[in-house]
């Protein structure tokens, strides 16, 4: 049995039972992502893109996008866990502003709805599943995403790394939701499947599509491909789309056989 030692004998720390009065926070690592988003550039692209305050005061978009971004970073799923970040002094002073509170975020988001759209969808028993046309706020996040991708790809070119090759990899995924208003997909359970299109070589998402839980993935997929095209730098100069079976519909291949049609 191995004789025992003085506990500060086994580290090399040594303890001091003053009380730090200065800032510490559990979350400072979401500073170097704040970091990243800003560096990116995205507070001016975002600014630049969408406005949806009615008032000068309060957050800015920029500070919401950047403030969501965070939750997700700490795994938060929804506004209310806003509560995640609250109350840390440390993560304010970095950031320069203390993350709104869960009511905010949630009206924030609320102002990507736009309850015309819902006048679209036609009756069930005419038609089942319904792709939602984006909203205009929705469509300046991918305006923004857009600028995202181009920026990087310059950023890879002042590092004497120009990209060249870009090959489009685009799918649907599940998302499980147990809200009312989800609708049942194929894997019987209820939820969303939102279209997904992916820069491959450079780990870049150029396009997304809200989607219904019951909207199969073979349907209009060319939606999406076409924002994914568009998205890409014009250093590109050999494109290519990869995606599984539902991605053999007729009018994406038509146009992916139109190498020389305009990407609108």
């Amino acid at each position: 049995m191995s004789a025992r030692l003085p506990l500060l004998h086994k580290t090399p720390f040594v303890l001091d039972e003053r009380p730090l009065y200065e800032a510490t926070s559990p979350h400072a690592g979401l500073l170097s992502v704040s970091r990243v988003y800003r560096a990116l550039g995205l507070p001016a692209l975002v600014g630049a893109n969408l406005a949806l305050r009615k008032r000068q005061r309060g957050f800015a978009e920029a500070q919401f996008i950047e403030s969501i971004s965070l939750l997700q970073a700490v795994g938060g799923e929804c506004p209310e866990d806003m509560h995640l970040l609250a109350g840390d002094d440390c993560l304010a002073r970095g950031l320069g502003y203390g993350p709104p509170k869960a009511t905010a975020v949630r009206e924030f988001l609320e102002r990507f709805h736009d309850p015309k759209l819902e006048t679209l969808r036609p009756q069930r028993e005419v038609q089942k599943s319904f792709i939602f046309p984006s909203s205009q706020p929705v469509s300046a996040l991918q305006a923004v995403l857009s600028g995202q991708v181009r920026r990087i790809a310059r950023m890879y070119e002042k590092q004497g790394q120009p990209q060249r090759i870009a090959t489009v990899d685009q799918d649907a995924t599940i998302i499980e939701s147990h809200k009312q208003a989800a609708y049942s997909h194929y894997e019987e359970g209820r939820g969303y499947q939102p279209m997904v299109a992916v820069w491959a070589e450079a780990d870049l998402v150029l396009a997304d599509e809200f989607r219904d839980g019951n909207v199969p993935a073979r349907q209009e997929p060319l939606t999406c491909a076409k924002l994914a095209f568009a998205a890409l730098p014009e250093t590109i100069t050999q494109r290519y789309f990869r995606g599984d079976s539902a991605c053999h519909e007729n009018g994406l291949l038509d146009w992916l056989n139109s190498p020389f049609k305009n990407i609108d």
